[in-house]
């Protein structure tokens, strides 16, 4: 189960990379942008590949990870408070998306240790995005569950390479989007 859960998991970080690579070139017009989006792009197609070849080639845990009942709602919990805490000093405070996240980030830091610490901080991104995309406090409570699922569900996909975070946090708006 914990290989299935990781390749799954593993998709759906390619998919929601793909997908963002894709919006992003149709929206630009200008063909120096282009090229260097296309750059990047070459660029993470290698690095890719390269990760595809250790993920095939890892030992993963024989006895799948299954977190506790209390872990798993303090994660969602963390989730949904982190995201909407953000979301409010973004948009009702009108302090911007990056001091709104690195108050709540700089305060998880300093209050808690570990996962908690981590878990606030991928949920602040969350918060960040703008009233367009979250526009009630019912979509940023959505934000942090869906969240919180992605969270749980990658732990074994992408351990130790940067961007994670942020993609699976894109993912989660991408699959809100779609069910709003």
């Amino acid at each position: 189960m914990v290989i299935i859960r990781s390749v799954i998991s593993y998709f759906v970080i390619v998919s929601t990379e793909i997908l963002l690579f894709s919006e992003s070139y149709k929206q630009i017009t200008s063909l120096t942008q282009r090229l260097l989006l296309l750059l990047v792009g070459i660029l993470f197609l290698i690095g890719l590949s390269a990760y595809s070849r250790e993920f095939i080639k890892r030992d993963l845990p024989q006895a799948e990870y299954r977190p506790s009942l209390r872990h798993t709602m303090c994660i969602m919990c963390v989730m949904v408070c982190g995201a909407t805490v953000t979301h409010y000093l973004n948009v009702d405070l009108e302090l911007g998306a990056v001091v709104s996240s690195g108050l709540v980030t700089t305060l998880a830091s300093l209050l808690f240790s570990g996962e908690i610490a981590l878990v606030t901080y991928v949920a602040s991104i969350a918060g960040m995005s703008s009233a367009n995309i979250l526009n009630s406090y019912t979509a940023t409570i959505a934000s942090g569950v869906v969240l919180g699922i992605l969270y749980l569900y990658s732990d074994w996909v992408f351990r130790g390479i940067g961007g994670k975070f942020g993609t699976i946090t894109a993912g989660a708006m991408l699959i809100l989007l779609f069910w709003m």
